[in-house]
């Protein structure tokens, strides 16, 4: 497992390190590099080891998407937020990650051009945000964000 493992972390840093792919083939490649390793391991672990992984990670999953769900109820309690504001709130940020998405498969632009964009993007989704909440709504989350909170 050990010899997997280190092999999967080398090919993963060498393809990281590739700057000459497109995201699209990054994607890929690294799917193929988790395959192989997933199989590998298969073929080392027993069928008892098998279904205990996969019983792991299907409770770690399950977490997850709790602990989303809960900070989602967090942030509407902290804020006030009405199911409205939620709601829009929540069609914002999908409508920002469709759009982020083209710039982030854009391989005409450079590292720096995408993290302009995506800064353009984000900011344009905060001004946004202000429209939603009131603000006192704006203040709360500011003051949540600062250090120590």
């Amino acid at each position: 497992m050990k010899s997997i493992n280190q092999d999967y972390k080398i090919k993963m840093k060498d393809l990281k390190s590739d700057d000459n792919i497109t995201r699209g083939d990054f994607k890929e490649k690294m799917k193929k590099l988790q395959d192989d390793r997933k199989s590998e391991t298969q073929a080392v672990l027993s069928v008892e080891q098998q279904n205990k992984i996969k019983e792991s990670k299907e409770i770690k999953k399950e977490e997850i998407k709790n602990k989303r769900k809960d900070r989602g109820e967090k942030i509407k309690s902290e804020l006030n937020l009405t199911d409205d504001q939620q709601t829009i709130l929540k069609t914002n940020r999908k409508a920002m990650h469709t759009e982020i998405k083209p710039v982030k498969d854009n391989v005409a632009l450079t590292k720096e051009e995408k993290r302009e964009k995506r800064k353009t993007l984000k900011e344009k989704q905060k001004e946004t945000m202000k429209t939603v909440l009131t603000p006192d709504q704006v203040q709360k989350l500011k003051d949540r964000k600062k250090p120590g909170k």
